[in-house]
Order: C-alpha cells, then structure tokens, then sequence
C-alpha cells in the first residue's frame, strides 16, 4: 500500500492544500468503485492539480474499508490510530457539529445503476453530528464545507503521512509538513482560532506554513512565525516577520497592527473615521463661518463614528475614557482646593 515512487522516497511528506476544493455531494454511486485503497490513495498522491479533490479522499476511505477485514476491521493499527486522531482533531474544530463518535457507513437511498437496482454504501461517510439522534448519521456530504472539508484534507494528510511511515511505529508522532493556502477558509471564526492548535495537539511532529486573511488565525502564534506579505504601490512585494507573540491580542489589534486594516469597520464608517481624523488635525480656519461648518462637520462626523475607532481600538478606547476621568477628577480637586484657601 504505497503511493507514487517520488513520493516515498521523500524523506518528510508534504501534503499540499490549495484554496480551491471540492467536496462531497449527494451524487450517484462512486466513479472509482473498482479501485483497491493503493489505487485510490494513489488518486490523492499522484494529484497534483490545483483543486483538492475531496472525494478522492471518500474513494480512498471506501475502498480501505470495503478490503478490510472482517466486518470490516482494520488490521493495521497505526492506521486506525491515524484515522482516528484525524477524525478527532477535525471533531476539535468543528465540535459544535461533530459528535464524538467515530465515522460509520452512510446507506443510501435505493438508486438505478443501469438495469439494476442497489443500496449505495458509503463506508466510513456517516457522520454523526449533535442535533439527530446517533443512529441516524448525517452523509458527509450533507455538511457544511467548513465541516467536510476540514474532515477531509485532515484526513488525507493522515493517510499520506501513514503511507509515507508505513513500516514505521507511531507515524502519528513523526515529521511532516503541511502546505495549506487560505487555512481559514469555510470556518466560522470560533474554528478558525482552534484549527492550528488541534493540529499540532493531534500531529505534534507537523510543520504547517499555511496562509490566511483572518485574524483569528494569527492570533496566539509566537514571535518568528508570522510573516506579512504587503506590496506597494509600484507592485513589489516585500515580507516582514514579527518580533513579538500575537499572544492576548484582540482580532481588532491584529488587524490595525499587522494586517493594515486601520479602521476595521463597514466602508462608510471608515471613510467618516478618515476625514475626521484629517479635519480635526487642520489649524482652525480664520474665516468664522467656514471654521463653524467645519466645526458643525466634525460634530456630524462624531455622531457616525464611534469611540473605539477613532481612538484606535478597545484599549485605546479605554485609556481615553480614563484620561478623562482622571482630568474631571483633577479638575474637580483643583477647584475644591481653591475654595478652601478663600475659605481661609
């Protein structure tokens, strides 16, 4: 059960996960329904197109399960391990949905397959998930894409990697990298913050260079492992990588500081938040009656754009207001002192 010979003979595997996937659908029975798993795993590492195809990966799984045995059982721990903890890690992301109960065989509908009609098995496919009932699994491809699609390029990277370590012990623990393009992608930004740490939980030897738009992504890595991409206005592309943890910043903090989002709110408010900015830095103007519409403007202005963004996010926001108070409260012990000494 090995893959193409350029893949074995690499010494760490790589899976490579581009932004464009495909995913599982309700469809007639499988197209490869005679390949044996080396055949079908071989689909998933001889593709080198520029789409994740995902039901090479459900071709594969089927097929390992049909030619098990008995009933069907693994015989191969150290797959059954891998599988499992792929499932388990996708199950740590996308825990709202995912109960924790491993994959089971999805039955379909009776469907006609040229003069006869069949059952379609899709082994391994029956995913339950937390609002129906466990006996009753939801077909993988009846999820959402966040959720199949996470489930399965998790799953492939655990069946390359094990094909890769095949006659070693534990490839669970064993190096390899991860290449991913826009890791985020489908995920509601709860997952989005778990998806790094559950795969370094669940495959502690793998190296990910993934990129991402998302904040929520970025936040809790350490100082070295972000690197910005920003090009300017000639088109030239320069990077830069942070000298600080992104540990306890807010998704506000990280775009304004790194993403170059400075005001991170709708368009409109944004464009406000701008010409505030400029008319409050402008000298005031010797013409009283264009100073005072410049004043009315700014208080117009005021009213669209809130606190937080004008003074640059939640913790300015807060330093702000305490600044304030600590004035009124100086202000206020300034003119209770002056009383007394006329008192006296």
């Amino acid at each position: 059960m090995k893959g193409s010979e350029e893949w074995t003979q690499r010494l760490v595997p790589i899976q490579y996960i581009p932004a464009t996937r495909t995913f599982l659908h309700i469809r007639p029975y499988y197209e490869h329904t005679d390949l044996d798993y080396s055949e079908a795993l071989g689909l998933i590492i001889d593709d080198s197109s520029d789409t994740f195809r995902g039901e090479y990966v459900e071709t594969a799984i089927h097929a390992l399960l049909r030619d098990s045995s008995p009933d069907p059982v693994f015989d191969d721990k150290d797959l059954v391990d891998m599988l499992a903890e792929a499932y388990l890690c996708t199950q740590e992301i996308c825990g709202e949905v995912i109960a924790k109960v491993l994959p089971q065989a999805y039955v379909d509908a009776i469907e006609s397959i040229g003069q006869e009609r069949i059952a379609a098995y899709r082994l391994g496919m029956g995913i339950a998930i937390k609002d129906t009932p466990l006996a009753q699994p939801l077909y993988a491809g009846a999820l959402s894409a966040g959720t199949q699609g996470t489930l399965l390029w998790i799953w492939s990277l655990a069946l390359k990697t094990w094909d890769h370590y095949l006659l070693r012990e534990n490839p669970i623990r064993a190096p390899a990298i991860l290449l991913i393009d826009e890791i985020e992608n489908h995920l509601h930004p709860t997952w989005q913050r778990r998806v790094i740490p559950a795969l370094l939980k669940h495959f502690p030897g793998l190296q990910i260079f993934a990129t991402t738009h998302s904040p929520f992504v970025v936040a809790g890595l350490k100082a070295g492992q972000v690197h910005l991409l920003k090009r300017d206005g000639e088109g030239r592309v320069t990077a830069t990588t942070n000298t600080e943890d992104v540990v306890g910043w807010t998704a506000d903090e990280i775009l304004r500081n790194m993403m170059g989002v400075d005001d991170p709110t709708d368009d409109a408010t944004a464009a406000a938040a701008r010409e505030l900015r400029q008319l409050r830095n402008e000298m005031p103007l010797a013409d009283e009656e264009a100073e005072a519409q410049r004043q009315e403007r700014i208080q117009e202005l005021r009213q669209k754009v809130n606190r937080d963004l004008l003074a640059g996010g939640p913790m300015a926001a807060q330093r702000e207001l305490f600044e304030e108070n600590l004035s009124s409260i100086l202000e206020q012990y300034r003119k209770s002192r002056d009383l007394n000494q006329e008192n006296n």
